[in-house]
């Protein structure tokens, strides 16, 4: 999730659900900026405001959760794996 489609994401669901999809997967983008990978410019601006993926978990809990099974990956937690997979990147879990 981004600055740029967080807004989209109810209608999203609600096209995806009518079309029989039940599972969401929804990681919150996070940036990285010692990466040589990306336009470093274009990168700040994408990214979430403090405790906004929070606020969009709980939104679509509420109101798609009785409907949708959801895994939600925030920046913190990806952050995390990343640094665990560059401190062992051959150990297997």
């Amino acid at each position: 999730m981004t600055a740029a489609n967080v807004n989209e994401i109810d209608a999203l669901i609600t096209f995806w659900l009518t079309r029989g999809v039940r599972r969401f997967v929804l990681r919150e983008m996070f940036h990285l900026s010692d990466s040589d990978v990306v336009d470093q410019a274009r990168m700040p601006p994408l990214v979430l405001p403090p405790g906004a993926y929070a606020r969009l978990r709980r939104c679509l809990l509420a109101n798609y959760g009785d409907r949708a099974e959801f895994v939600f990956a925030d920046a913190a937690s990806l952050e995390a794996s990343g640094e665990q997979m560059k401190a062992n990147p051959f150990r297997r879990p």
